[in-house]
């Protein structure tokens, strides 16, 4: 009976382990993708005067507390891809004008790689302190020809080493200088499959396509995912009536794929839970509000974001042509 008793004990215990290890014990992982819109002041020129003032709302000082705050608490890899801010009365006035998001963004935050529309690629504008290979621009379907000089400023991969994220950043084929989105996430998927190639467990790295259109999700998510190299995660911030059957997030037997919206109000982070092999098992959404940031989280750091944010936005208020 001893003998039966002790077999019974080692039998659950073995049962146990083994759980544990498939579930998410041994070797599993959460990484975070956070995706919002945004601007680079919370609030406009003459609002955030102090670090705690009320107007202070929104803004990427308020999306960067938000994830030092959750890395702090978790020690969860996180990812922000932000978006470049280009209509903005602190941007039109700031003696930099648009390239003032590389000395918020980067130069400041420290965040390496950045978002924005096709038309960036064409403008007429000064831009060459915004190109830098220090934080270039993700565009995976763009059509740049060498003399454009974004050429050598693009990145059609983003592989971020912390959170093993592979990303590709899909905008509307319908725009000049782009490339017809699924063809471009399919040559990105196989290209992440070749790096791939060889890595075991925790150094593989995890294909994630952002699809930034109005049209054609529906198509796009059965092509990619027919694809023999699939993602794993696929994330849409358009075509609300295309991606509502989705809720937030959910997995169809291929990529889990979740929606989100394009806010300046409000980040919307995706936890991804990955097993030893880096597979994905699990995506749930976390919405924080821009607009009430815990005062918890109004940290020494926020203070002195929102202390140089304000610096920047008293030399932008000094070319108001108005005053």
């Amino acid at each position: 009976r001893v003998h039966t008793l002790c077999r019974k004990i080692y039998l659950g215990m073995l049962t146990l382990a083994l759980f544990i290890i498939t579930v998410g014990g041994e070797g599993a992982s959460v990484v975070n993708f956070v995706h919002s819109g945004a601007t680079l002041l919370s609030g406009g020129l003459e609002d955030c005067l102090a670090p705690f003032d009320e107007t202070c709302i929104g803004g990427v000082a308020v999306v960067s507390a938000y994830i030092r705050h959750h890395i702090d608490a978790t020690d969860e890899a996180t990812l922000f891809i932000p978006k470049c801010d280009r209509t903005s009365p602190f941007v039109q006035m700031h003696n930099m004008t648009w390239a003032v998001n590389r000395l918020v963004l980067h130069e400041h935050f420290n965040w390496p790689v950045f978002r924005s529309s096709l038309s960036l690629l064409t403008s007429s504008r000064d831009l060459a302190y915004l190109r830098t290979s220090d934080m270039p621009l993700l565009i995976t379907n763009a059509l740049i020809p060498p003399s454009n000089p974004w050429y050598d400023f693009t990145k059609l991969v983003h592989f971020d080493a912390q959170s093993r994220l592979a990303v590709l950043y899909i905008l509307t084929d319908s725009q000049p200088n782009s490339w017809p989105g699924i063809d471009s996430a399919l040559n990105g998927l196989d290209h992440i499959a070749e790096v791939n190639a060889g890595v075991t467990g925790k150094d593989r790295w995890v294909p994630l396509v952002f699809y930034d259109d109005y049209l054609g999700f529906e198509e796009f998510l059965e092509a990619v995912s027919a694809h023999e190299n699939p993602p794993q995660v696929v994330l849409t911030s358009t075509g609300p009536d295309a991606v509502s059957q989705y809720g937030q997030t959910v997995s169809r037997g291929g990529p889990w794929v979740g929606r989100c919206e394009e806010s300046k109000k409000r980040s919307h982070r995706f936890r991804i839970f990955l097993d030893a092999n880096n597979s994905v098992t699990n995506m749930t959404l976390v919405v924080d509000d821009l607009e009430a940031l815990p005062m918890a989280m109004k940290d020494d750091q926020y203070v002195e974001d929102q202390n140089f944010l304000r610096g920047e936005a008293e030399g932008a208020s000094k070319n108001d042509p108005i005053v």
